[in-house]
């Protein structure tokens, strides 16, 4: 695989992270455990693909669908998510044998942009819809599987991962310019 395709594997990996939650990295994890996909071993980043890593992403999962409603949880998960992009990010570049750290920083960042939409996205649909918690879960589904469907396609077609980037690119650039027009309107009323 050559440097492109890592940098697209990694991209993808890490705005599925941010976007869909922890889901994304166990199920990355477990298609690195059997080699599918991708193949860490020999890399100082094979441990992505281990026993005790998948199980300790299994344990996050359960213990995030927990915490996902209380407030003190919010900043427990993004700060996994980041940590998990990046570590996904580093990961995919290492597989290809260039340097990691570059990808630590750009999986941090892809993955804070992703979870930053689509926090605005869920909050938006919820304060358009009931505002009942239980009732955002059928979003919040539908969130987890287009992120292991990018997850996937950054995976086994990994320059479909630009067309993720610009995408969300677009979705919060029209996101934020109808905020400006909503309160472009509101200074019209004074």
């Amino acid at each position: 695989m050559d440097l492109f395709y890592a940098i697209c594997q990694g991209l993808g990996l890490a705005l599925a992270t941010g976007f869909g939650g922890l889901l994304v990295p166990l199920f990355a994890s477990v298609l690195a455990h059997v080699d599918v996909g991708w193949n860490l071993d020999g890399t100082s980043w094979e441990f992505v693909g281990s026993e005790w890593f998948i199980a300790a992403l299994f344990a996050a999962n359960l213990v995030g669908y927990l915490v996902r409603a209380r407030e003190i949880g919010r900043p427990l998960v993004l700060a996994a998510l980041l940590v998990l992009g990046a570590v996904l990010f580093a990961a995919s570049l290492a597989e290809d044998g260039a340097a990691a750290w570059p990808g630590l920083i750009a999986g941090a960042a892809a993955a804070l942009f992703a979870g930053r939409i689509a926090h605005d996205v869920l909050a938006g649909a919820a304060r358009r819809g009931t505002g009942d918690q239980a009732d955002d879960a059928p979003l919040v589904l539908l969130a987890v599987g287009a992120a292991l469907i990018l997850a996937a396609a950054a995976l086994f077609v990994p320059p479909l991962s630009i067309l993720a980037l610009v995408g969300l690119t677009l979705l919060a650039a029209s996101r934020r310019r109808r905020t400006a027009r909503k309160y472009e309107g509101l200074r019209v009323l004074r």
